[in-house]
């Protein structure tokens, strides 16, 4: 079943007054309604957004690169905003990614196969239609024993929330000096193109991405090759890949079904009100919203705002939905919820609490 689905319903009933179950608005007509209208993909919106990601990746570089040798240490010091600024971009493309996984990017597939691969998947080292395969049954199935990113993850400790602060600020910061990068990766491979190619694996790329792939990897190392990029490819690429986006990623991902009480659809994602600075790093392209995406996969990001506003003035909404004030709020942000004191770790322990729902680090 298409997550899109969920709005294409042949005769939705009408609900009582008195229905004020949280499964409701996935069926009430007036919300449908609403659907519906903020379901239309404007072409020009998905292309406007993955030219800004990609103008503020080569602003960052050029930047630095005018930067005066004279300026020294200074200099360097400089690289490491400029560092972070070109992973949260290429964060975004993964957001983009996600966008044209749902075929929000274009109403024409094939157009938005092409983009979503060729201008945010791969320079990241994703594929579009594997990381779809994936996500689809994560739709169908979320935080339940089918989720695929719940079974994939659940074993290793470094996706097992809550943590006490020690561990979970040790984990972030091994994240950003690359000294977890490798597990990181071991999970990003499962949507990686050269892992797929040649070998039949759980997840299968068609023909046409296979050539459209490799296309793109022959057109790169040819491009590096003909310019001698090779160092500039490792400085503002590589570093931030495998240094500032596994924190940002882990982050994010933490926060959208991570230590959630998962009874019903409004509290097995989160939405986060997030900081002007958040949803520039952690959150870009009102990824934030991730309980109203879960809710409506067929709205693209642009109108995700708006169906909040409208969520926000329903009573069963507002009184059932996960609904978390910032990221990094050590009082009442996500940072709260998933972290604990030692002793508060102990007696969750000790009633075994069913509450460590993972996710993968895909978006």
């Amino acid at each position: 079943m298409s997550p899109s689905a969920t709005v294409q319903q042949d005769t939705p009933v009408e609900p009582s007054p008195s229905d004020t179950s949280p499964e409701r608005l996935r069926t009430d007509p007036r919300m449908l309604a609403h659907v519906r209208r903020l379901s239309q993909v404007s072409e020009w919106r998905g292309i406007a957004a993955i030219a800004v990601e990609w103008l503020v990746i080569l602003t960052a570089i050029v930047f630095w690169l005018s930067l005066p040798a004279s300026l020294g240490f200074i200099r360097w010091v400089l690289y490491v905003p400029v560092v972070i600024a070109i992973a949260s971009r290429q964060h975004s493309l993964l957001i983009l990614m996600h966008e044209g996984a749902h075929h929000r990017l274009s109403r024409n597939r094939a157009w938005n196969n092409f983009a979503a691969d060729m201008f945010c998947s791969f320079p990241v080292a994703f594929a579009t239609d594997l990381y779809r395969q994936h996500h689809f049954q994560h739709h169908q199935f979320t935080n339940t024993a089918q989720d695929p990113d719940l079974t994939d993850l659940k074993p290793r400790e470094d996706w097992t929330w809550p943590k006490d602060h020690i561990h979970a600020i040790g984990l972030f910061l091994s994240d950003f000096i690359g000294l977890s990068t490798h597990k990181m990766a071991a999970s990003m491979m499962l949507f990686s193109p050269p892992r797929n190619l040649f070998y039949k694996r759980k997840l299968n790329l068609h023909l046409s991405d296979r050539l459209r792939a490799i296309t793109f990897g022959a057109s790169v190392v040819a491009v590096l090759w003909a310019n001698d990029l090779w160092l500039g490819f490792f400085m503002f690429w590589l570093v931030p890949y495998f240094t500032a986006l596994p924190p940002i990623i882990r982050m994010r991902m933490v926060a959208e079904h991570m230590v959630l009480e998962s009874e019903h659809e409004l509290n097995k994602s989160r939405s986060v009100e997030a900081t002007l600075l958040e949803r520039w790093v952690i959150a870009p392209l009102n990824v934030h919203y991730h309980l109203t995406h879960h809710l409506y996969p067929s709205i693209p990001f642009y109108n995700l705002p708006e169906m909040q506003r409208i969520l926000m003035t329903e009573e069963v909404f507002r009184d059932h939905a996960h609904l978390t004030r910032g990221y990094l709020d050590p009082r009442h942000g996500v940072w709260a919820e998933i972290t604990r004191p030692t002793k508060q770790l102990a007696k969750i322990a000790e009633i075994d609490t069913p509450n460590t729902l993972g996710t993968s680090c895909a978006p």
